[in-house]
């Protein structure tokens, strides 16, 4: 700094007769002024629009910064204009110049809140900082291909909520609106609209708990891509550590550049090692993990692409659910479609919502908005009642199963696994819900074994679900107990 040459003179004479604290508040005022000086207290590690993750019923945050001068430090938190109790003017600190660090007294969960650190000297304050519409919730990260990223339309998307955030691809902070990925222009017009915004609307909805939605999904990518070590997993890692170093959970979405018959002996395993191994570097073994299973491919077939390896892809898909602990699926053949592979805007609002009752079930199970939920139907049982009669049963069912109408789906396949066309109904008997009734051709040769699939190929027409809307996922082949004569 230049000092003015007419100020040089009177510098020492002031400086004597003014106090010390007085003196740091004169001084700080003339560098303003000269616009060279350094704020008088700084916090590197909390922003505006951050979300801190909850340990339970709240947040124990140690925050750092630097001041430019000694004193003390004081916060308060505001939420509304008005203090929370206990959180109004304490000390929090006594700092030198330099960096500082301090642990916070308990912050409920909830906000938005304005944290405001004030650095003063006796009865003189030298400076104050604030982050605004801070929350403390849950965070969860968004991983996997395009259907995470969102290609679906940008219309009638899901609207922002000042209880959900996103930390945005530059690491900054800031309230979470679509799209949260990336936007592009599509054939009919610009897209990006995704899931996460649903899902975190819908659990805020249920739980009260604010929520920080961390995006890393990328477009096109194999599970290969994201394995540990890989750039897609090392950038996951770094993205949740730039927002604290921890999560409440993960959503995941990727499976369609992997349903292919080069792959499918291979990505079970190495789905639940890839499982495994996040859990272990997020260091959580129990870190809630729910998943996607792939819908419809509505293209021809262009191997390794099959549809034979659609239907195949989304049996490891379901087979892994019950291998994995703390992890839960969700079905999405009944939604409907951007463009052949994509879904659109509504189907995404209502998969986001569907991935926030696996984890409104599992991480509150005594809310009342939770408490009774199921993760949906998955088949459990299948028997013969007559020679012609197929009975399917299902657990996990909300209420009682729906389909709109004539129920879609369901197919019957020879040893050989080609479409046998030998049952002309399917229907939901009234009770007791959970079952599905599919009635055979009386009159047509029954082939041995018979092989039963819901959802097979690319681009099945399905349309189960229950009164939660959780749809039946795709499942088979499953051999069927022999068939008795009549």
């Amino acid at each position: 700094m230049v000092i003015p040459e007419d100020t040089i003179g009177i510098f020492p004479a002031l400086v004597v007769f003014i106090s010390v604290p007085a003196r740091l508040v004169w001084l700080l005022s003339l560098f303003a002024v000269s616009g060279w000086a350094p704020a008088a207290v700084e916090i590197s590690n909390l922003a505006d629009y951050q979300v801190i993750q909850r340990d339970g019923d709240g947040a124990r945050l140690v925050l750092r910064g630097t001041v430019a001068s000694s004193g003390e430090l004081y916060l308060t938190i505001r939420r509304g204009g008005s203090a929370l109790p206990g959180l109004s003017g304490i000390r929090i600190a006594d700092v030198s110049i330099g960096p500082w660090k301090a642990s916070l007294p308990p912050i409920p969960a909830g906000g938005p809140y304005l944290v405001e650190i004030s650095l003063a000297a006796g009865a003189a304050t030298l400076g104050r900082v604030t982050a605004r519409q801070v929350l403390v919730g849950d965070l969860w990260v968004l991983a996997g291909q395009s259907n995470m990223v969102g290609r679906a339309l940008l219309e009638g998307v899901e609207e922002p909520d000042d209880q959900v955030n996103v930390l945005r691809g530059d690491s900054s902070w800031a309230l979470a609106r679509e799209p949260l990925h990336e936007s592009r222009t599509g054939p009919a017009g610009p897209i990006g609209a995704g899931l996460g915004l649903s899902f975190a609307k819908d659990m805020v909805r249920r739980t009260g708990i604010p929520i920080g939605l961390i995006p890393c999904a990328v477009g096109g990518t194999s599970l290969w891509q994201w394995e540990p070590g890989q750039k897609l997993y090392t950038n996951m890692l770094a993205r949740v550590r730039a927002a604290g170093g921890r999560v409440q959970g993960l959503l995941w979405y990727q499976g369609e550049a992997d349903a292919r018959t080069d792959r499918l002996t291979e990505y079970g395993d190495r789905f639940r090692a890839f499982v495994s191994q996040l859990r272990a570097d997020f260091n959580d073994p129990k870190l809630p993990f729910y998943f996607a299973q792939i819908g419809r491919y509505a293209a021809p077939e262009a191997p390794p692409r099959t549809a034979h390896a659609q239907g195949v892809m989304r049996e490891v898909q379901r087979l892994s659910e019950p291998a994995l602990p703390r992890a839960a699926m969700a079905a999405t053949l009944d939604l409907e479609m951007q463009d052949h592979v994509h879904v659109n805007t509504a189907g995404l609002r209502r998969l986001g919502a569907r991935f926030a009752r696996l984890a409104c079930k599992d991480l509150f199970p005594l809310a009342p908005t939770c408490r009774d939920l199921q993760y949906g139907p998955r088949p459990a049982a299948y028997h013969w009642e007559a020679p012609r009669r197929l009975r399917v049963t299902f657990t996990g069912v909300n209420g009682s199963l729906v389909s709109g109408g004539r129920v879609l789906g369901f197919s019957l396949h020879d040893s050989m696994m080609r479409t046998q066309p030998l049952y002309y109904r399917a229907w939901i008997p009234p009770s007791p819900g959970n079952q599905v009734i599919l009635e055979l051709h009386p009159l047509a040769e029954i082939p041995q074994p018979l092989h039963l699939w819901y959802g097979y190929g690319a681009d099945p027409p399905c349309n189960l679900r229950d009164m939660q809307d959780m749809a039946v996922p795709g499942f088979g082949p499953v051999e069927l107990p022999a068939l008795k004569a009549n």
